[in-house]
């Protein structure tokens, strides 16, 4: 049957009629209108009137009733008429049901298209909106599209392809047009389209996270984003520090885990034993203990270097490690340090089950700290390396596809746990290890109390904390970078730049760096502490040998091995076994840290000899006897661990305090109308009676310590301090 179109322009088919209707005559014409699914089936009858109805395809037993009814009221009555009226609908029932289908379908995409047309066109409305709208489009340093757009009088800098972005669209439609809520089609559709015009028309920005230096190149300006409601940052150079909105000088990200942080309290004046009472404060709240060479007040120190540099961007911080016995407050260390740089909902996290999935964990925070770990893999250690030391990472964006999303940062990561989790070699060189102790019932604070002191003075701690970074930056403009005499550790920048805090906070010159050396040497000895082959190499090299009987009294003469010790691998592996099983009691055909073979042995080797050769033995490896077989040489040489000795000058550290305290003239000329009288008039007083308090204090100091000390110590102590403060001229 052809479908075609009537003098109405309905669409019609002609229904076939078999042989016997045909001869009947009882049917002149048969037709079904495929809009309206009717039927009209022409009689040749007494009456000449139409049977018309509309099909119902779904029960076809109800048409062929219809036709036996309507059959009746045309004054048909014989059976054989009502069968030939009925067979021609059966006959016809294919075509009907196709036809009727593909119409449908027709429909289907008709209204499909109109729906999309109006989608269109609410979206190209929606585009035009935004566009007018928005401050900027922009793509970040991985070409992800994102826009800049103003919520609630504040700007707001969102990935566009993101639910956040979907739902801006959504209330942006709903509030342009009185409560009318687009559609998901015409928000998906305005989504495309934006993310094509950033991709092609948008500037590439970096977007950072928590922190970020307003010129990379001269590293003058620190940003700090507080990540409130109004999208504030705190900006901070040598000159001062203020609190600024609505800036797109530096974008930051801003996932949904993390929180606001408060506002600092400004003119917190920090020139005097004043300045650092609140800072003491938040450090007392931690429970600390003296590491094997570092006193509390070493510890003290280097805790506080380390929290105020987590402040500077892009230098590579490194991993805090926080191991001691159960009940001393080893989470709570790391939960203070957490919301007092990087607020979050989320305290500590777990390592994931895969890289990929840490990879992603690391991109989200800042600040990364893990609670109560045992042991780490080693693809998590390698991982974690990466991540304090800088890399780029990537994954497959979809399975559908080739595409790929890529991650590049530096991250700050805290471990805590009863046992030193770390142990391969590589991890612990980017560390720093704390330790505490069980707190006992008598000292026992309860958790609110902790947390109710520290949201008392945090806005003053962060206040002291920029007060420093001022300092720290004024000082990079004047001096420069800091020549170390005895050379720098792995984590270099970090150390410059906790050494110049220190000395912004009071402290003699090179104090930071001899806590942190002594806090190195504590690292070199829980390696190897972790490591059997290291104890065993050690206990090699220094164990006692017979090397002869005495002839007089017929004892063993014993001597160590000597400066040097050189042999096949094969040799050393058979060797140290043998000291393994009887010195170490280490079940070597057990142990998994012990090398089974002698090829193993010299993987194993290239993980520690750095750490041997901080303690004083230097390992060769690769070499050729004589023979041309390979060789491993072992000898002793003087330590390459150089500790600074501790500084008793006091005057040094007076001194410091002079050159640090922050001149009220250089202080930036915008700071908000509304500071605090009552700051203000205690800065005027401190200012006003600093400087003869400070000087009688130097001067009592001086004193005393020439009292206790003879004048030839006091000399030889003095040429010290020359000598290791030539760095600085």
């Amino acid at each position: 049957m052809m479908a075609n179109n009537n003098d109405n322009s309905k669409r019609i088919i002609h229904l076939k009629k078999s042989v016997q209707l045909k001869q009947s005559g009882l049917v002149t014409k048969s037709i079904y209108y495929i809009d309206t699914h009717d039927v009209k089936i022409s009689l040749n009858h007494n009456a000449c009137t139409d049977i018309i109805f509309t099909i119902d395809r779904k029960k076809w037993q109800n048409n062929l009733d219809i036709i036996d009814e309507m059959a009746e009221e045309n004054g048909i009555h014989d059976k054989e008429s009502k069968r030939l009226l009925k067979g021609h609908l059966n006959d016809n029932h294919d075509e009907i049901i196709i036809e009727s289908s593909n119409n449908d379908k027709e429909e289907q995409r008709r209204q499909q298209q109109e729906k999309e047309e109006k989608s269109l066109s609410i979206a190209q409305v929606l585009v035009e909106l935004v566009l007018k709208n928005h401050i900027k489009l922009l793509k970040d340093e991985f070409n992800v599209p994102h826009i800049i757009v103003v919520i609630n009088n504040y700007y707001q800098t969102l990935p566009i392809n993101s639910t956040k972005f979907k739902r801006y669209l959504f209330n942006f439609n709903y509030d342009t047009y009185e409560g009318k809520i687009a559609n998901t089609e015409a928000v998906n559709s305005a989504i495309s389209q934006l993310e094509a015009k950033a991709a092609r028309d948008g500037a590439t920005i970096n977007l950072h996270l928590r922190v970020a230096w307003g010129n990379l190149d001269t590293t003058d300006t620190i940003y700090y984003h507080l990540s409130d409601e109004k999208n504030r940052c705190v900006k901070i150079t040598k000159n001062g520090w203020e609190i600024i909105e609505n800036q797109t000088d530096v974008l930051f990200r801003r996932y949904d885990h993390l929180e606001p942080q408060v506002e600092p309290i400004r003119n917190f004046v920090s020139i005097d034993s004043i300045d650092s009472k609140m800072f003491d404060e938040f450090i007392s709240l931690f429970n600390l203990k003296t590491n094997k060479e570092n006193t509390i007040e070493d510890t003290k120190l280097l805790l506080q270097c380390y929290v105020i540099s987590l402040f500077i961007p892009e230098i590579q911080k490194p991993l805090k490690l926080i191991h001691g016995e159960q009940g001393g407050a080893k989470s709570t260390f790391q939960e203070l340090v957490k919301m007092l740089v990087d607020p979050s909902n989320t305290k500590t996290l777990t390592f994931p089950r895969n890289s990929t999935e840490l990879v992603q964990q690391l991109s989200h925070y800042y600040i990364a700290f893990y609670d109560n770990v045992s042991i780490i893999q080693d693809w998590i250690s390698d991982l974690l390396c990466r991540a304090v030391t800088g890399n780029s990472y990537s994954k497959r964006a979809l399975w559908t596809n080739d595409d790929d999303i890529y991650y590049n940062f530096k991250r700050i990561i805290g471990i805590n746990g009863i046992d030193l989790a770390a142990t391969k070699a590589d991890l612990l060189d980017r560390s720093i290890i704390f330790h505490t102790e069980r707190i006992d019932k008598k000292n026992r604070k309860k958790i609110k109390n902790i947390w109710e002191k520290f949201n008392q003075i945090k806005p003053y701690v962060l206040g002291y904390i920029f007060d420093t970074l001022v300092k720290v930056l004024r000082y990079k403009d004047d001096h420069g970078e800091i020549d170390f005499p005895g050379g720098q550790n792995r984590m270099a920048d970090w150390e410059e730049y906790c050494e110049i805090i220190s000395r912004c906070m009071g402290n003699p010159d090179w104090e930071f760096q001899r806590v942190y050396q002594e806090n190195i040497g504590v690292q070199i000895d829980e390696a190897i502490e972790s490591s059997p082959l290291s104890q065993t190499i050690i206990e090699f090299m220094t164990e006692e040998i017979v090397i002869g009987t005495d002839e007089a009294t017929g004892n063993d003469i014993k001597s160590t091995r000597g400066e040097e010790w050189k042999g096949t691998p094969t040799e050393l592996h058979t060797e140290l076994q043998k000291i393994a099983i009887e010195k170490i009691n280490l079940n070597v055909s057990r142990s998994k840290l012990w090398p089974k073979n002698a090829s193993a042995l010299t993987r194993k080797i290239n993980g520690i000899k750095t750490n041997l050769r901080e303690k004083g033995f230097e390992i060769a490896l690769g070499e050729r006897d004589e023979k041309g077989k390979r060789s491993i040489t072992i000898s002793k040489m003087p330590s390459t661990l150089s500790i600074p000795s501790k500084t008793t000058d006091l005057s040094i550290k007076s001194e410091r305090k002079f050159e640090s305290k922050l001149d009220d003239e250089q202080m930036p000329s915008n700071m908000p109308s509304n500071e605090n009288k009552e700051n203000q008039a205690q800065k005027s007083t401190l200012d006003s009676t600093y400087d003869i308090d400070a000087t009688l204090q130097t001067e009592k100091e001086e004193q005393e310590l020439k009292k206790d000390i003879s004048n030839e110590k006091y000399q030889r102590e003095q040429e010290e301090q020359k000598t290791w403060g030539k760095g600085l001229e």
